[in-house]
């Protein structure tokens, strides 16, 4: 990305850190999401408790070996769509999670998430998906993860990435970052927004106006350039350079 989007991303961004550790250290997660969040993990607690079908995700964790993701993944993929299956399908995603190699967790994970072709509006994981990913991105391994969610081209996977790192600025994490990360971040989101589905836009220009502040995310979602708050600040300097410069001409006599 090139010309004023860019260069306002990079100006912005160590101006709008700070405001973002503030206003985003107050933050609660939005109460329906924590619903659906909440909703998930009752739904796993009583599928443990009561249907047979959770008996297979708990044998699958106590068996060892690489093979073990793989069929947890088929589980989870062969259950989507079934709406009894919501709790069942937790314990799975769960059990992805639970596995100790971050790089083999991901690659479980991601998997799954790919093979499920369920519209992310239409899965009741999807929230849990997007929230346990934006939690691993560890200040260790942040730089990694915006590097899969700017390789990986698995349309479902990619998605999910995405979003994990809207996320991430959504319940705060952002407030971790350095100034040169912060402003990764925010090329990365400019580069994503060019790709992303229409639907998942708004949530971008929204961690990008976090991030960055008002302009850029305007500029992402087409104002004029001319009407941007930098545009207006710039005139109104103009303008009072103007009238400072008429002030102190000599007067005529």
């Amino acid at each position: 990305m090139k010309g004023p989007t860019r260069w306002l991303l990079i100006a912005g961004s160590v101006l709008a850190l700070g405001a973002t550790i503030i206003w985003w250290s107050t933050r609660r997660p939005e109460p329906a999401a924590d619903r659906q969040l909440s909703e998930v993990e009752e739904a796993a607690s009583k599928a443990a408790k009561s249907d047979p079908r959770a008996g297979e995700v708990l044998r699958l964790m106590r068996e060892k070996g690489i093979g073990r993701s793989a069929k947890l993944v088929e589980l989870y993929t062969k259950l989507a769509g079934d709406k009894s299956a919501t709790g069942v399908r937790a314990l799975a995603l769960n059990a992805l999670f639970s596995e100790e190699s971050r790089a083999l967790r991901l690659k479980g994970v991601l998997e799954a998430v790919n093979a499920d072709q369920t519209p992310p509006s239409q899965d009741p994981l999807w929230p849990s998906i997007v929230r346990k990913l934006a939690d691993e991105w560890k200040p260790e391994v942040f730089d990694k993860g915006r590097d899969l969610m700017l390789a990986d081209q698995r349309p479902r996977a990619k998605r999910a990435l995405i979003a994990s790192f809207v996320e991430f600025v959504a319940v705060g994490h952002a407030a971790t970052l350095t100034p040169e990360q912060n402003a990764a971040l925010l090329t990365d989101f400019v580069d994503m927004h060019g790709v992303a589905e229409s639907d998942q836009k708004p949530a971008i220009q929204g961690a990008v106006r976090t991030l960055g502040g008002n302009d850029p995310a305007d500029l992402l979602a087409g104002k004029d350039p001319n009407l941007l708050e930098a545009a207006a600040e710039r005139e109104k300097q103009l303008k009072w350079g103007e009238e400072t410069l008429l002030k102190n001409q000599p007067s005529a006599n």
